[in-house]
C-alpha cells in the first residue's frame, strides 16, 4: 500500500516541480520539506 507522501512525491515528480517550490508554497524551507519526506 502506498502512502500519502509516497503518493505526493509520486505526483510531483510526475510533475515536474521542484521540492523548492512545494517548500516555498508551504512557508518551509527546501530541506525541511525533504525531511518531512523521508520521515518514516
Amino acid at each position: 500500500m502506498i502512502n500519502i507522501l509516497e503518493k505526493i512525491e509520486t505526483i510531483r515528480k510526475e510533475k515536474g516541480i521542484k521540492q523548492s517550490v512545494i517548500a516555498e508554497q508551504l512557508g518551509v524551507k527546501q530541506n525541511t520539506y525533504s525531511q518531512y519526506m523521508t520521515w518514516n
